[in-house]
Order: structure tokens, then C-alpha cells, then sequence
């Protein structure tokens, strides 16, 4: 395997690429958890605050939904009236 990545230019080209994708993918990952954890402190930190951020984070998402609802029964776009 390590002679198909390194005895030829196109092979050193997939590799570089291979590992430019997974490097990606790891600091995706990272950041993630680094999110999860702000908020993890965060909740500890200001409890109240935290639950008001929920409270209102769970409004738009509802009222979103409602929203494209009744957007799509208006413009006439509902696939199962």
C-alpha cells in the first residue's frame, strides 16, 4: 500500500488529497466538540440564561416550521393535502 501512494507522482497526488480530506474532517470534528463543550460550561455558568437560549432556540424552530407550513398550503406546494 505504501509503495502505490509513494512510487509515483499520481500516487503522492491521491495521498496529499487523502490526507487534506481527513485533516479536514478532523478539525470539523474538533470544533464540534469544542462547541459541545462551551455549552456544556455555559449551562453550569448561567443556568438561567441557558434555558431562556433553549427556550427561545426551540420557538424559531417551531415557528419556522410553522411557517414553511402554511407557506407551502398557501403557494399550493402541499404533497399530501
Amino acid at each position: 500500500l505504501k509503495a502505490a501512494f509513494t512510487s509515483s507522482e499520481e500516487g503522492q497526488n491521491k495521498f496529499a488529497k487523502i490526507m487534506a480530506v481527513i485533516g479536514s474532517v478532523t478539525d470539523n470534528v474538533i470544533d464540534l466538540f469544542a462547541d459541545l463543550g462551551e455549552g456544556i460550561i455555559s449551562i453550569f455558568e448561567d443556568p438561567v440564561k441557558a434555558i431562556e437560549d433553549f427556550g427561545t432556540s426551540l420557538q424559531t424552530f417551531v415557528m419556522d416550521r410553522v411557517n414553511n407550513l402554511l407557506e407551502s398550503n398557501v403557494s399550493g406546494n402541499c404533497v399530501n393535502c
